[in-house]
């Protein structure tokens, strides 16, 4: 097995375990605070998706899947963890469920209307592959929105740390920080128009989150800001198909 392919099953194995506590994440201050800001930034991008085919890439339990099913799309959504998959069935069962890599989408070109995936990429060894594959998959004129984990942002000293080993601090599953410049350059090479970077957090919220929390909510409209969304923790990325 080539190293691509071990990679791939220890994210698979990883997020396995992870399926059953995964949410817990998200139920305390911090973790609430940064689902309900990923939620309306997805919405307020996406717009009406009513009718259209949404893809949902590594959507884990599927904090975002049902989000997306009640906007009345068809969400059709991959995930290589099995368990992760079963969680999100259970959460949303109008979705339709795929076992695969999102690097080789088993979906013919030009046949999903957008494309999302959230907190994943970073996870995801050959991430570009996916990106590209995205692109042969989406209609013309389809969105993808992403969010990337930025070295650019206050958390440069984590990032850097996260890049030398090829791992999250901590758990130790494969993970990479990105430069938010990068990623936008990269993306336009690819043949996509940029449309938006929406900054999500300045603050590590997770530090002491009674104080952070609040100041996070006073800061999110200078986040959402063009410019400043650049040195934002984990910014997300609005591209089109050309």
């Amino acid at each position: 097995m080539t190293d691509y392919n071990n990679s791939q099953k220890d994210v698979a194995d990883f997020y396995e375990e992870e399926a059953s506590t995964y949410d817990e994440r998200f139920e305390s201050i911090a973790g609430e605070y940064i689902h309900n800001r990923q939620v309306s930034i997805i919405l307020e991008q996406l717009g009406d998706i009513s009718g259209d085919t949404v893809l949902e890439i590594a959507a884990g339990t599927g904090r975002f899947t049902h989000v997306l099913a009640a906007q009345d799309a068809k969400v059709i959504v991959i995930d290589i963890a099995r368990e992760m998959l079963e969680e999100n069935r259970q959460r949303t069962p109008e979705a339709e469920f795929v076992h695969g890599t999102a690097s080789e989408l088993p979906f013919e070109p030009s046949s999903i209307d957008h494309c999302v995936t959230v907190n994943a990429l970073n996870h995801i060894p050959g991430h570009w592959d996916v990106v590209a594959d995205v692109k042969r998959v989406l209609k013309p004129g389809g969105k993808f929105l992403a969010n990337y984990p930025n070295i650019l942002s206050n958390r440069f000293p984590i990032g850097m740390y996260v890049n030398n080993q090829n791992r999250n601090v901590g758990k130790g599953v494969y993970t990479k920080w990105f430069n938010i410049f990068e990623v936008k350059r990269t993306l336009k090479s690819m043949g996509y128009n940029i449309e938006a970077c929406i900054g999500d957090r300045f603050l590590p919220v997770k530090i002491l989150p009674k104080i952070t929390v609040p100041a996070s909510r006073m800061t999110e409209e200078i986040s959402g800001n063009p410019i400043m969304s650049n040195i934002c923790v984990s910014p997300f990325v609005l591209a089109r198909k050309e």
